[in-house]
């Protein structure tokens, strides 16, 4: 029996094997060696011409281009130029608005710390004002209780998180 299985197993692997190893590429498709594509010129944008084919419709096409560029850059400003790392001393703290500071206020208020994480209850605060979004909240009231901001449970949290939320920007 152990025999019969075996040698249908290396059937089946000499099918499959053998199955695989037609061309997938026609030699009625393959590139011909003699045709090329013609290269761009670069040219000033000041000449006007006339798409004759498509390498003066490459061309034109390509001076369009760089003319529009040019006057999207004004002589006056500087372009933009890259720079190199800088080592930070220290993170930046974020900025609370004054219209988020009431809403941050009374989510502290209920017994939830807010220090570090002002932006991501402002969002989230946000999208409870989003009928659809079901979800967020959720997951920012179970981020909290995980890092320890609250000793509340899930569902507490939310609906403080809700309640603050449609009263501050609903």
């Amino acid at each position: 029996m152990k025999r019969m299985m075996s040698a249908v197993v290396a059937l089946m692997a000499t099918t499959t094997l053998a199955a695989c190893g037609s061309a997938t590429v026609d030699s009625d498709s393959e590139v011909s060696p003699d045709s090329t594509v013609a290269p761009l010129e670069r040219g000033s944008s000041e000449e006007s011409e006339k798409p004759e084919d498509s390498t003066s419709a490459a061309t034109s096409s390509s001076k369009a281009a760089e003319s529009s560029t040019k006057a999207t850059t004004s002589a006056s400003e500087p372009a933009p130029e890259d720079r190199g790392a800088r080592e930070v001393e220290e993170a930046p703290t974020p900025q609370v608005s004054n219209s988020d500071a009431g809403y941050l206020d009374a989510v502290a208020g209920g017994g939830i710390d807010v220090e570090g994480v002002e932006n991501q209850l402002v969002s989230a605060a946000h999208t409870a004002c989003n009928p659809d979004d079901e979800v967020t909240v959720l997951a920012v009231a179970g981020q909290l209780i995980e890092q320890g901001r609250t000793d509340k449970d899930v569902e507490e949290v939310v609906t403080l998180i809700n309640e603050r939320a449609q009263a501050a920007y609903c």
